[in-house]
């Protein structure tokens, strides 16, 4: 792979998973006061490949992973 095919660039019509990940990560933040790092793991590139948007992989990641954390008052 070419270094320039790595790395993505603002026009692309796609994001990078890196960033996908990252606005995930702000999402989960702001509901949560952790990051992703803090919480179990969810099935992050299955749900970036699926085509979901940020957002929605966080609530597919809340109930699938995390709903027995505890943390159903936080996720609203």
């Amino acid at each position: 792979m070419k270094l320039s095919e790595a790395i993505p660039f603002p026009d692309a019509p796609e994001q990078s998973f890196k960033t996908w990940l990252a606005q995930c990560d702000k999402i989960v933040a702001s509901k949560l006061g952790v990051g992703l790092h803090d919480m179990p793991d969810a099935n992050w590139l299955d749900y970036y490949d699926d085509g979901l948007l940020p957002h929605d992989a966080c609530g597919c990641a809340f109930e699938d992973q995390w709903r027995d954390e505890g943390a159903d008052d936080l996720w609203q």
